[in-house]
């Protein structure tokens, strides 16, 4: 029994370390990455296919932007979010992911819903498209 402990010890580490490559622990580093801290340089390591590119874009255009003068924002909203659920899947190395994602910007409250589609790609799950709309709270 003592010498399995380490066995399982082991097993466990591993199994920790490979639950950071499925699609919802890749989706919330993205979110985090994206549009909670607002860096899209470190988004794009999380993407692929039209993700990606759109993100490479953003960043093609921000660069341009900032040599032009343009300053970087001095206020950041807060933002949040919470996984809503998932949709079932078109195929087997495609999953995709529902979110809410709340803003509080000066005490301006919005809401928005997120919708990300991840892919296994080069045997990882990334992000292959996302997009978000608002979303209308009835109180």
């Amino acid at each position: 029994m003592l010498r399995a402990l380490p066995a399982l010890a082991v097993s466990c580490l591993f199994a920790g370390c490979s639950s950071q490559h499925a699609p919802a622990d890749v989706a919330g580093r993205f979110l985090d990455k994206y549009y909670v801290e607002t860096d899209q340089r470190a988004a794009l390591p999380l993407c692929a296919g039209p993700a990606a590119r759109r993100i490479a874009a953003e960043i093609a255009d921000l660069d341009q932007a900032r040599r032009q003068g343009l300053p970087a924002p001095a206020f950041r909203p807060r933002m949040s979010y919470r996984k809503l659920g998932a949709r079932p899947s078109p195929a087997a190395g495609e999953r995709e992911l529902e979110y809410d994602l709340s803003i509080d910007s000066s005490g301006v409250r919005l809401e928005k819903r997120v919708d990300v589609d991840l892919r296994r790609s080069s045997g990882r799950w990334r992000v292959w498209e996302f997009g978000d709309t608002d979303v209308t709270r009835l109180r």
